[in-house]
């Protein structure tokens, strides 16, 4: 619950009259609750200690990196993943045309049967 919420609900208690209260008495616990809510620390206020400590692990990434030929890396990627030759994307074109095109879809396009 934010500050905001809390006082928009709080507002609420200026219009609980010892009259009100009379006339409808389910309303008491809900005065008791926002008086309780009044007396309440503001959680925004409230600072929370997380368990978990983030740290970089410089040896992680030194092991990663280590006896690996980056440009040879670079260079497979570029040509296998990044190429603009048209066949790789014609390729993968079709293949996604055959998933929408099958025949399990057709199934769905049928009225439903009881």
């Amino acid at each position: 619950m934010t500050s905001y919420r809390k006082d928009n609900l709080l507002r609420l208690r200026k219009y609980m009259t010892e009259v009100l209260l009379d006339q409808l008495p389910m309303l008491s616990p809900m005065l008791r609750g926002l008086e309780e809510m009044n007396m309440m620390q503001d959680p925004g206020n409230v600072t929370t200690q997380n368990a978990f400590i983030v740290q970089t692990m410089p040896e992680i990434r030194e092991r990663i990196m280590k006896g690996k030929n980056w440009p040879e890396i670079c260079k497979y990627q570029l040509e296998n993943q990044f190429s603009d030759d048209g066949k790789g994307a014609k390729k993968d074109m079709e293949r996604m045309m055959s998933l929408y095109t099958s025949e399990v879809f057709e199934d769905f396009m049928e009225d439903p049967k009881c």
